[in-house]
C-alpha cells in the first residue's frame, strides 16, 4: 500500500511541478493518468480535478476543463473557486453557453459573497443572459467593493460595455 501513496504522490507531484514549469499540455496528460487511478485518495482526487480544470482551461479544452470540474465540484460542493472555473468553462468556449456559464457563477457567488470577482462575472453573465438591470447592479456592487482590483474592474466595465450603459462604465 506504501507504494501505491509514493507513485500517487510522486505523480501529483510531478504534474504541479509541470504545471508550475509551464508545460500545460504534459501536466494535463500527468493528471489524467493519475485521475485515472482506482485508488486515489479524495483530496488527491479534488485537488487534481480541479488542476486538470485549470490546465484544460488555459489550453483552450474546455469539454475537458468542464468534465473534470464537475467532477472537482461533486467531490467538493462548497468550494467556490471551482464553480467560477466551470463558469469561465462555459463563458470562454466559443460553443458554451451563457445560461450555464451565469448558474455556475452565481452559485460561486453565493459560496464565496466577499469575493467581488466572482459577482463581477455573476453580473455579466446575467447581463448576457437578459437580467440587465440585475446584471448592471451585480457588476457595479462589485466594483465598489474592490475598488483596486483590476480583474474585478476589468469584469465590470466589458459587462457594463456590452449592455450598451458605457457612462456608468466610464
Amino acid at each position: 500500500m506504501s507504494r501505491t501513496l509514493a507513485l500517487i504522490q510522486t505523480g501529483w507531484e510531478t504534474a504541479v511541478a509541470l504545471a508550475e514549469g509551464g508545460r500545460q499540455a504534459d501536466a494535463l496528460a500527468q493528471l489524467d493518468r493519475l485521475l485515472a487511478r482506482p485508488d486515489v485518495p479524495a483530496d488527491v482526487a479534488r485537488a487534481g480535478h480541479r488542476l486538470a480544470g485549470t490546465v484544460a482551461l488555459d489550453l483552450g479544452r474546455f469539454a475537458a476543463a468542464r468534465r473534470h470540474l464537475r467532477v472537482a465540484a461533486a467531490l467538493d460542493a462548497t468550494d467556490a473557486r471551482t464553480c467560477y472555473l466551470a463558469g469561465r468553462a462555459w463563458e470562454e468556449d466559443p460553443d458554451g453557453c451563457d445560461r450555464r456559464a451565469a448558474r455556475r457563477y452565481r452559485k460561486a457567488a453565493l459560496l464565496d459573497g466577499t469575493n467581488p470577482l466572482y459577482r463581477a462575472a455573476s453580473g455579466r453573465a446575467a447581463a448576457r443572459c437578459g437580467k440587465v438591470r440585475y446584471g448592471v447592479r451585480e457588476m457595479l456592487t462589485a466594483a465598489d467593493q474592490a475598488p483596486g482590483a483590476i480583474e474585478v474592474v476589468r469584469v465590470a466595465v466589458s459587462g457594463l460595455l456590452e449592455t450598451g450603459k458605457a457612462g456608468t462604465a466610464r
